[in-house]
């Protein structure tokens, strides 16, 4: 399949957008070429200080924040030093509008891409939640933004398995979006379907009922959490923000490899992919208590939307 980057180029912060929504409807791999390509340019002018690129001219954090996740995600140093400029509307947001909300959580999204040593992310995520919050109290108007408000705050896109992550965005985002495009929602669904099938096909090699009712019947075991708590003596409370700051600070070691790379001779960009993959595994399953030995309506869900019910 062929993307038209041409005009995408020519309007950076579009480009991006586009980019953003083609990887969360789970798409974005037929198009892998043309995205390098556009953000190879985009990248070049960023570190030639071009202008017309609308982080510079507008100082807008949502583009500021987009632009820094887009491109370190895909292996591009963007210095955090882009976002100091914004420290007083982080830490003194007034405005409890959309557009507000929106810069917001752009911004507490892209702060998962931190790497070691760059606490000024970790510090500011901690205004943007409360803004967040805030906003979901105080507006009901807007059913898409607070929608993907409270999906972000239970877990960023960055910890997110992509796969599960299409499926709930063509269910509860692209399908009611006002501008959403018909054709990219019919081939994520025609994609997710196709991919759902091959999903099916292995597991017929690979697995059996019996099996499932096994691992079903182990019941819960004890967690990092509790584990914890016994060895320390700490209270519940603080032995979950240590386990919390823990897993960010591993995600900031992964971070710091998907910087490496496009140039790195020891390990290449898909086994880094497939640690990545992995610790996402991990929070799905985990992510509602201990979904692996225990059976909840969560992990249910899950597996029927992933392996079960079509788009």
């Amino acid at each position: 399949m062929m993307l038209n980057k041409e005009p995408l180029v020519g309007d950076s912060l579009k480009g991006l957008e586009v980019v953003d929504e083609l990887q969360r409807l789970g798409i974005s791999y037929h198009f892998q070429m043309e995205i390098n390509q556009m953000l190879e340019i985009i990248n070049e002018r960023f570190n030639n200080g071009e202008e017309g690129l609308e982080w510079n001219n507008n100082k807008s954090l949502y583009a500021t924040s987009l632009h820094f996740r887009i491109l370190r995600q895909h292996g591009y140093h963007i210095p955090q030093d882009v976002f100091k400029q914004f420290k007083n509307e982080i830490e003194n947001l007034t405005c409890n509008c959309k557009d507000k909300a929106k810069e917001m959580l752009s911004f507490y999204e892209a702060s998962f891409l931190a790497m070691e040593d760059e606490s000024f992310m970790d510090e500011q995520r901690q205004f943007a939640i409360q803004h967040l919050s805030k906003y979901l109290k105080s507006n009901n108007n807007d059913q898409i933004i607070c929608t993907k408000i409270r999906h972000a705050l239970q877990l960023p896109f960055h910890w997110r398995m992509s796969r599960l992550e299409a499926r709930w965005f063509i269910d509860n985002v692209y399908r009611t979006k006002p501008n959403s495009k018909s054709v990219l929602l019919d081939l994520a669904k025609l994609d997710f379907n196709i991919v759902q099938s091959i999903h099916q096909d292995d597991l017929k090699d690979v697995s059996s009922t019996e099996y499932f009712l096994e691992e079903a019947k182990r019941g819960e075991v004890a967690n990092s959490i509790q584990c914890l708590m016994n060895d320390t003596g700490v209270s519940e409370q603080e032995a979950r923000l240590y386990i919390e700051d823990l897993i960010v600070e591993s995600w900031k070691k992964l971070n710091d490899e998907v910087q490496t790379w496009n140039n790195s001779p020891l390990l290449s960009k898909g086994f880094i992919e497939i640690v990545l993959n992995v610790a996402r595994i991990s929070h799905t399953v985990y992510e509602h208590r201990d979904g692996h030995t225990v059976e909840d309506h969560e992990t249910k869900d899950r597996v029927l939307s992933l392996f079960i019910k079509p788009a």
